[in-house]
């Protein structure tokens, strides 16, 4: 393959002209997708081709392999939202500190910090999950309804068109 390095880009900017600067052995700049190939391959994991970088996180290209994998764990964590083991983390964390001999009163500080503020969240979760309905008595809730309803309108069309409505609700 022939290289086209020197050339003009000519790739369309966000103006709608072609680009002006200057390609590499792909035939266009850095900006627009064209990386030394050689170059690249030495730098980058074998995961990632040359080329225009993984559009699928904001920060993914500076993530290191072992980072992106646990955060890829973490946001498919099915038990996100329950904070019990962060907080036991946080107060075995200021736990050890106080063991410690010298203890950095500032991340002592920070810690105990962390430790109110996810303990305050936690307390709004576990409210707001007193009241919250589940699925199952929302459903229990509109048959209910359609009972009363039943025993009450004389008209059957109606009665139906009712019943029907309410079953169309979307939970």
């Amino acid at each position: 393959m022939e290289s086209k390095r020197g050339q003009l880009c000519g790739a369309k900017t966000r103006q709608g002209t072609p680009c002006q600067r200057k390609s590499l052995d792909n035939g266009r700049c850095i900006l627009h997708g064209g990386r030394n190939n050689n170059d690249v391959r030495e730098t980058l994991p074998d995961k990632r081709p040359p080329g225009r970088p993984p559009t699928h996180g904001k920060y993914s290209k500076y993530l290191k392999d072992t980072l992106f994998d646990k955060i890829s764990e973490f946001e498919n964590d099915k038990m996100f939202l329950d904070l019990r083991s962060e907080i036991a983390i946080i107060r075995a964390l200021i736990a050890k500190r106080l063991d410690e001999d010298s203890i950095d009163e500032a991340a002592f500080i920070s810690l105990t910090d962390q430790a109110k503020k996810l303990a305050q969240v936690y307390m709004a979760i576990e409210k707001d999950r007193k009241f919250a309905l589940s699925h199952e008595e929302v459903i229990r809730i509109l048959r209910e309804i359609a009972n009363i309803l039943d025993k009450h309108i004389q008209d059957e069309v109606l009665l139906q068109l009712i019943v029907k409505d309410i079953e169309g609700i979307k939970i």
